[in-house]
């Protein structure tokens, strides 16, 4: 597996890409030192072939950052018993980011779709982040604010958002 250092830039490369897609942090003003500055206590992690990443109903407030392969996940309708068909993520998706802001329960089953390559946040190194970089991390939030609805937005077939990268 590729060191920290590479993979914080290749992440970066992905969402700052003109073709990124809205499941990446939208964060335009950013430089590879601000995302290495959000990523500094970021573990990166590889998964095989169907390893499970995230377990629905587990406890786990960590946000993962998909670099590398692709991620299947599992999203229960209403009666959370019910699985809707499988959601794609690919590399610059962000994964997790319901527990890790609300501190609840995670909401869906996630595992790898062959090789994957991710970085983890653990929630500790975001609260650290907040403390050091209160701005930036508001960017953050924002930014997953953001992906969250435009995935709400989807779910429920609702018109998407005007562009924020057109303005």
């Amino acid at each position: 597996m590729k060191h920290k250092d590479e993979l914080i830039h290749e992440l970066v490369g992905i969402v700052t890409a003109a073709d990124g897609h809205e499941d990446c942090l939208f964060l335009p003003h950013w430089t590879d030192s601000t995302w290495k500055s959000l990523l500094a206590e970021a573990q990166a992690m590889e998964l095989a072939n169907g390893e499970i990443l995230l377990r629905r109903d587990e406890v786990s407030n960590d946000l993962y950052f998909l670099v590398e392969g692709e991620l299947g996940v599992s999203i229960p309708h209403v009666d959370g018993v019910t699985l809707t068909s499988q959601v794609t993520r690919y590399p610059g998706s962000i994964v997790g980011e319901i527990a890790f802001l609300d501190g609840g329960f995670r909401t869906a089953s996630v595992w790898s779709r062959g090789r994957s390559v991710l970085l983890r946040v653990p929630e500790s190194a975001f609260d650290a982040f907040v403390e050091s970089e209160p701005r930036l991390a508001c960017d953050v939030l924002r930014a997953i604010g953001r992906i969250v609805a435009e995935r709400l937005r989807r779910s429920i077939g609702a018109s998407p958002r005007d562009p924020v990268r057109a303005g």
